[in-house]
């Protein structure tokens, strides 16, 4: 088994696997946290969608979708149900891996301007989203837009959405 490094932070390391783990109808990559030694897996593709959080070609009302897209993906291949957490590391954790699944939809390379030192998935301008669970089906996002202050008129946050 080849391992490389894929992605170094103060915070943690991660190394990828050459091996796939083939299902059927995916195939999925695994990756291994060298400071927890926790292997996740992940579908490239999902990862590649992930990789667009806070992309300069991108709006602040796309990456609200591409988070929105993410815990969609996660609730359908978790029982139907959003991340269990409140908290915005909580939900981080649980997208990243840290779940029964061991099932990542956030790429282990993800660009550091995505996650911040505390674990935290974080908007353009650096301010960590709140997550609201509404419901089992369904999480509420926002963004405190580009004044860095939640529940003023700057703010981005998801549409109503229909559990799917």
């Amino acid at each position: 088994m080849n391992r490389r490094t894929i992605s170094t932070t103060a915070q943690e390391s991660w190394t990828r696997s050459d091996r796939t783990h083939q299902g059927d109808p995916i195939v999925a990559q695994s990756a291994t946290n060298i400071t927890t030694g926790t292997e996740v897996y992940y579908l490239p593709e999902i990862a590649a969608v992930s990789r667009k959080l806070n992309a300069p070609e991108n709006r602040a009302e796309d990456d609200i979708a591409v988070v929105q897209g993410l815990i969609a993906i996660y609730r359908r291949n978790n029982s139907g149900s959003v991340p269990d957490g409140f908290y915005n590391n909580e939900i981080t954790a649980i997208l990243r891996g840290r779940n029964a699944k061991h099932f990542s939809v956030l790429a282990p390379d993800l660009p550091g301007s995505a996650i911040n030192a505390n674990g935290e998935l974080q908007d353009r301008w650096g301010t960590p989203y709140f997550f609201h669970p509404v419901s089992r089906e369904l999480i509420e996002v926002r963004s405190a837009g580009p004044d860095r202050r939640f529940w003023t008129g700057d703010d981005i946050q998801s549409p109503d959405v229909v559990p799917g």
